[in-house]
């Protein structure tokens, strides 16, 4: 895992992250909106929610929940960035589920009715069969469960944005009955 990899490449590793994060900003991706969003929804839900971080990246969403008393689970690719966010949760001592996709041609197995809150931030515009993901995660909410999905669309109002257009529906933090 991320915790077995010496200090320097870990530096590395987080360095390229952090430049990430700061093209992402740049390219005015309104994860602070996201943020306040989420935290709403979970305030308003006393219980204790189980939410899943599909796709989750670096998994900031997922930590705001977990911060928040939420069993989290990530799901992603099987890679250094998947060791990177199960490292981030271990860092602040948050437990965390993972749901590890080996293969990315193949939708990953999740139990029906298990999740309460589906966190699906920057993912939709990348997947081949979008509407193939909406049904798994449509079964894998619990009833009155909620699908927060946001794709990340820089405010651009550009006509000729064709990615903005055909993922500009998908722009949505909806509730699925």
């Amino acid at each position: 895992g991320f915790d077995k990899i010496n200090d320097t490449k870990k530096k590395t590793f987080y360095d390229k992250i952090a430049r990430l994060h700061t093209l992402r900003l740049l390219m005015k991706f309104e994860r602070l909106k996201d943020i306040h969003g989420l935290e709403h929804v979970i305030d308003l839900n006393k219980q204790k929610n189980k939410v899943l971080d599909y796709g989750c990246g670096t998994s900031d969403l997922g930590l705001v929940a977990a911060s928040k008393g939420c069993n989290v689970t990530i799901c992603d690719l099987n890679d250094e960035k998947f060791d990177f966010s199960r490292w981030r949760y271990e860092r602040n001592s948050f437990k965390v589920e993972t749901i590890p996709i080996n293969n990315p041609m193949k939708l990953p197995e999740l139990k029906e009715n298990s999740f309460d809150i589906i966190l699906v931030a920057d993912v939709m515009k990348q997947v081949i069969n979008p509407i193939e993901h909406l049904i798994l995660f449509y079964n894998a909410l619990r009833p009155g469960g909620l699908l927060f999905c946001n794709q990340g669309i820089p405010q651009n109002n550009n006509p000729s944005d064709t990615v903005g257009k055909r993922f500009s529906h998908w722009s949505i933090t909806d509730q699925l009955n």
